[in-house]
């Protein structure tokens, strides 16, 4: 026996083939497609073994059928195939389609064993490839004319089917043109429903259509997997990773696959709370897939695969739940899983070895996907149509709603039209009493220093009449004399001079306390309303002085210390008088409040000082008045706050709140800005800017 295996070994390869296995030799004489199996015979060893201990067993080689076949994912075996071709034509190409083998051999036998032509599977590196091809194709090396004995090594077996092809050259260019397109279309339009979702959730932000978008990318990535497209694409070094890529899509495609179905059919804890624990559930297996996946854990790598059935079930059955709920984008949600089922049961024969390898086999998932991400994207769209319909019959019951109560409230508010006006009535004139109020605070507050001021030239009137009585006592008592001699006409004539000289000052001191009876008169009054030319820093001095004697005959008396820093190319400026004063007495007085704050507060040291500081500044075609104190200072929260109508600091009656809000509007009205600068805890600055036309 022993002799005759190496007289075999020996021999010419179509002896070998024929003689020692004997092999139906395949004959080509024309551009064919040629299966490979049913003229093959099959040996099946133990993982690894070398090719020499194959040769050994020339009689392990038996005819077989698909069905023979055992399914063998973990890749425990090698199956190693021998079929003898003659042919007139060349080249020739071997090609094993949706196999997913893991790794895959080629050797032609001759007179010195066996020679590699070449590796295949997703494990090999591409330089031994014969090229990097969406099927494991091999050039078969083939000589016209000449018969030749072929091995090929299958290690993992996820099919029960050998579907080896040998095709022509013609024969092959033709089939795979063809192919390309169809298959290019078929991925084309799987891309196109994926990009549109994307924009669709990009315009009307809705999860459905982002996690549609997601689920079928990961599934259009698994299914070009399946087909060898994606190897095509994106092979990977090292070639182990291309194994995981293989078992991860299925788990990301599962996960998002969920997802969607969970939002889409609107399960919810609160309402669905068994249904969303199996959601959970089902995702946690397929995390965990993910994690055997990456380390490549025998058999629980593939635990989607395995419980993938499962969670296509459930689905089933929760969408006919939603159904009968009379959700109605269900149907076409269930509709949309029919092709998934028929290409599942389709692949469960073929791995079963029931059918055999056609184009329809190596395309129907691709296809079945097409259908479920047309079919998904009419549910989607049902879905969005359906709320559509619903928001517009909800839109439409709260129009009317709406309408019965505006008609109510209508009756409401006419009825209460009257109650209505009279409370806005009541709400002006108390708005009215507050701003009039504020203003007699600030007449108050002028008055007293009026009261001041205007008792100097009262002083210098009284003691002056007094004077000049005196003396015309005396010129009338000389006159009253017997012929008043030379010194007496000349005292006379000095005493009348005097009372000339006194009557003149009476006269000026009284054209004083008129004009500061003026000046409260238009202050309390509100004057023209026009802007008239006023010498800016004399009427800066009076008012200021004026609001200072007004603080020390009230109740927060303290010694102040006034800074006058005057601009003299400061002329005179067209302002409203009567508004510019009660600028200067709003911000004067509330500077006297803040250091009468400062002095009684605790924290104050004995040395503090109050000070006032008024400077007037020529800009040009503006000027800028400057009030600063050297109080405690706005605290920052309180600064934004400070120009609103009725808001204070002070407790009780003390202040209306409107002091600031008024000055402010005066400002505006002269087309002008207020700014203020804060130093907290040390000074306040009040910075009237108003142009000088």
């Amino acid at each position: 026996m022993a002799l005759l295996l190496v007289l075999l070994v020996g021999n010419a390869p179509h002896v070998f083939s024929q003689t020692s296995m004997d092999l139906t030799t395949i004959q080509i004489s024309s551009d064919t497609v040629i299966q490979v199996w049913d003229n093959a015979k099959m040996y099946q060893t133990p993982k690894d073994t070398p090719i020499e201990e194959v040769l050994k067993n020339l009689s392990g080689f038996k005819s077989f059928s698909q069905t023979d076949l055992e399914l063998d994912p973990e890749g425990n075996a090698d199956y190693w195939f021998v079929f003898s071709l003659q042919s007139d034509r060349a080249p020739l190409y071997l090609s094993l389609p949706l196999l997913q083998n893991f790794d895959i051999a080629l050797y032609f036998l001759d007179a010195d064993g066996a020679n590699l032509v070449s590796k295949g599977g997703i494990l090999t590196p591409i330089s031994e490839k014969f090229i990097n091809h969406g099927s494991e194709l091999f050039d078969l090396t083939h000589a016209a004319g000449h018969t030749v004995v072929y091995l090929v090594k299958i290690n993992r077996m996820i099919y029960k089917a050998f579907s080896a092809r040998i095709f022509t050259a013609n024969t092959f260019i033709g089939l795979q043109h063809k192919n390309g397109i169809v298959e290019g279309i078929l991925y084309g339009i799987i891309f196109c429903v994926v990009l549109y979702h994307i924009l669709i959730f990009l315009i009307v932000r809705e999860n459905e259509f982002l996690l549609f978008s997601i689920y079928m990318a990961f599934l259009l990535v698994q299914v070009m997997g399946y087909s060898g497209f994606l190897n095509v694409l994106f092979y990977i070094e090292p070639p182990e990773w291309n194994h995981i890529i293989y078992n991860l899509m299925p788990s990301f495609s599962a996960i998002f696959s969920l997802w969607f179905s969970y939002v889409f059919l609107g399960i919810n804890q609160k309402t669905y709370p068994k249904t969303s624990s199996i959601f959970k559930a089902f995702q946690v297996i397929f995390l965990v897939s993910i994690v055997f996946a990456l380390f490549q854990v025998p058999v629980w790598e593939r635990l989607t695969i395995m419980v993938s059935g499962l969670a296509v079930v459930f689905l089933f059955f929760v969408g006919i739940m939603r159904w009968k709920e009379d959700f109605r984008p269900a149907w076409i949600y269930l509709l949309a899983y029919l092709p998934t089922w028929i290409s599942v049961f389709y692949l469960l024969f073929y791995s079963l070895g029931y059918l055999e390898y056609s184009w329809f086999t190596h395309n129907n998932l691709l296809l079945s996907i097409v259908l479920q991400a047309i079919i998904f994207s009419l549910a989607i769209a049902e879905k969005m149509r359906m709320l559509k319909a619903d928001k517009a019959l909800l839109l439409e019951r709260e129009n009317f709603k709406l309408e019965e109560m505006v008609k109510i409230r209508t009756t409401e508010l006419q009825d209460e039209k009257e109650k209505v006006e009279a409370t806005l009535q009541h709400l002006k004139a108390t708005q009215d009493q507050l701003v009039q109020q504020e203003k007699l605070a600030s007449l108050g507050q002028l008055t007293a220093g009026i009261a001041h001021e205007i008792k100097n030239p009262l002083n210098f009137v009284n003691n002056f009449s007094e004077l000049s009585m005196d003396l015309l006592d005396e010129v009338f008592d000389t006159m009253n004399q017997e012929g008043p001699n030379l010194q007496q006409k000349a005292l006379m004539v000095e005493n009348l001079q005097d009372v000339k000289g006194n009557l003149a000052k009476i006269h000026q001191h009284g054209r004083r306390a008129d004009g500061i009876v003026k000046s409260m008169l238009a202050h309390s009054r509100g004057g023209s309303g026009l802007k008239e030319k006023t010498a800016i820093n004399a009427l800066v001095t009076e008012y200021t002085h004026l609001a200072f004697h007004g603080m020390r005959a009230g109740k927060k008396s303290i010694n102040v210390s006034i800074s006058m820093n005057l601009d003299p190319k400061l002329g005179k400026v067209p302002v409203i008088e009567e508004d510019f004063t009660r600028i200067i007495l709003n911000i004067c007085g509330n500077a006297f409040d803040a250091m009468y704050e400062k002095v009684n507060s605790p924290n104050t040291q004995e040395a503090y000082q109050p000070k006032l500081s008024v400077s007037t500044i020529d800009g040009g075609d503006h000027f800028q008045l400057r009030i600063g104190d050297n109080g405690p200072g706005i605290p920052p929260a309180l600064q934004s706050k400070i120009l609103e109508p009725f808001f204070t600091t002070k407790k009780g009656t003390e202040g209306t709140g409107l002091g600031l809000s008024i000055t402010h509007d005066i400002v505006k009205a002269h087309q002008g800005t207020m700014e203020w600068q804060v130093e907290d805890g040390k000074s306040t600055c009040f910075i009237i800017t108003l142009p000088k036309i």
